[in-house]
């Protein structure tokens, strides 16, 4: 077991189930092992190109967090990754992946053409009216107002006289 960090696509919604006392959600999750590589310019493919792991966490807020993933969801995941072999049914060798997940998030989608974006100025940014300037007396006083005092990050008044 080591302590990984991925992001995946989910292949169906949360499940939720109940081990004796402790509940267990999971997920499973699609990780894309291509790359883009700069010398061919490309995205390079691995054998196999996807592979899937399966997220749990147990009771608490990771698990409640788990719980809202519906498939095709980017879910983003650090935790203790796990390989575990096993025979399946045909008697073939397999290799399982897991990660009990100490850290899960949902990455929001990005928004397609034509669609709002959260981050997009609203449809009545022609209607908004820029804060009027404030006048001296308002906001941060003028330079060297205060009585005997001077500015310690202003420039000095025989700045052209200093030799370096």
């Amino acid at each position: 077991m080591f302590s990984a960090h991925i992001q995946g696509i989910a292949g169906g919604n949360a499940e939720t189930r109940q081990a004796g006392q402790t509940s267990v959600t999971s997920v499973s999750i699609a990780v894309d092992q291509s790359y883009y590589s700069r010398e061919r310019k490309e995205r390079v493919k691995k054998d196999p190109d996807t592979v899937w792991v399966r997220l749990q966490a147990f009771d608490g807020y990771k698990a409640d967090l788990m719980s809202l993933v519906q498939k095709g969801q980017i879910v983003d995941a650090t935790g203790n990754f796990e390989v575990v072999a096993y025979t399946d049914k045909n008697g073939a060798h397999r290799l399982s992946y897991q990660m009990t997940v100490t850290s899960i998030a949902i990455v929001p989608k990005r928004p397609q053409n034509g669609q709002n974006s959260p981050l997009a100025a609203p449809a009545s940014a022609a209607a908004y009216q820029a804060p009027q300037p404030q006048g001296q007396s308002e906001g941060w006083p003028a330079a060297n107002s205060y009585i005997g005092q001077t500015d310690p990050w202003g420039v000095p008044a025989d700045a052209e006289n200093i030799e370096f």
